[in-house]
């Protein structure tokens, strides 16, 4: 097909017949090119229009979608998947990633979080994250992780039931609390440590074993006291560890805690407040007697 226009005219628009091909090594100063449902095509591929919102890129052979590789992107009203079970990929290398900017009002755009290639790949919180306030969720699953903002808790979905995490300020460890579970730990008769009778004995001979007591929840200690039996010489030592909610470590809150020799409790000894859900009272040197032991332990705020 060929086409004519006066010189000094720009082209106003190129109607493309669908029954001609038109071959052209450029065309410059045109208006439209209208080519109604018909198809650009390349060497290897072509561009057709899809319906009246949407256009295509497909293999010449017009049966399988293509790519479209730019620079940037910008939309003004969304992205959509057109399928389910579709991906936004990371590159495929260890440690490349994909970023998540929003505007900081002093500095631009800035990372908020990013998608991270590894052995075992993560997503990244790079500032604070912020859960948006609402209540349970109609159909929790398992995994489901929220802020309940009527009960002022945070909230998560084990199997089929629901668990607090956290909620509010951690509440003050009572005594109650401290006794709700028996203790654990690889001295013997663990459980004796928070009972509340000071009848049985738990001890150990071997330096490192530790009585633990979970409180079931984050919880505010500050003071402990121990009581004592009377078989021990009273040079045997305890430390009292807390679990760190600031790096999930066991941290050291009291330590050269000596053997109580008498059948009674100690004075309260006051330690500096910390947050945690469970302590653990660690042998850290054994009596001359031959073992290091208690009959109970209290630790409460």
């Amino acid at each position: 097909m060929r086409c004519g226009r006066p010189a000094t005219q720009p082209w106003s628009a190129i109607v493309i017949d669908a029954s001609k091909d038109m071959n052209a090594k450029s065309l410059t100063n045109l208006g439209d090119i209208v080519i109604g449902a018909n198809k650009l095509k390349t060497t290897n591929l072509l561009i057709k229009q899809l319906d009246a919102n949407q256009f295509v890129i497909r293999n010449l052979a017009d049966d399988a979608d293509k790519s479209v590789k730019l620079y940037s992107l910008t939309f003004t009203n969304g992205i959509t998947a057109g399928a389910d079970n579709l991906a936004i990929n990371a590159p495929n290398v260890d440690s490349n990633y994909i970023k998540i900017m929003a505007r900081d009002n002093t500095s631009g755009l800035i990372e908020v979080a990013r998608i991270v290639g590894a052995a075992d790949p993560y997503v990244q919180m790079s500032l604070p994250m912020v859960l948006k306030p609402g209540s349970v969720p109609g159909t929790p699953v398992e995994g489901h992780f929220w802020y309940d903002d009527t009960a002022k808790k945070l909230r998560f979905r084990d199997t089929a039931a629901t668990v607090t995490i956290l909620g509010g300020v951690a509440a003050e460890g009572t005594l109650a609390l401290f006794q709700t579970t028996p203790a654990t730990g690889n001295m013997t008769t663990p459980e004796e440590v928070n009972n509340d009778t000071q009848a049985g004995q738990c001890y150990s001979s071997t330096v490192g074993h530790y009585a633990e007591v979970d409180y079931g929840k984050l919880v505010q200690i500050r003071r402990f006291r121990l009581y004592g039996y009377t078989e021990l010489t009273g040079d045997g030592e305890f430390k009292i560890q807390y679990y760190s909610w600031d790096d999930y470590t066991w941290k050291d809150w009291k330590i050269d805690i000596l053997c109580r020799t008498t059948l009674d409790f100690s004075d309260f000894v006051t330690v500096g407040s910390v947050l945690t859900d469970k302590i653990r009272l660690v042998v850290t040197k054994i009596d001359t007697y031959g073992v290091t032991g208690l009959r109970e332990l209290e630790v409460i705020y």
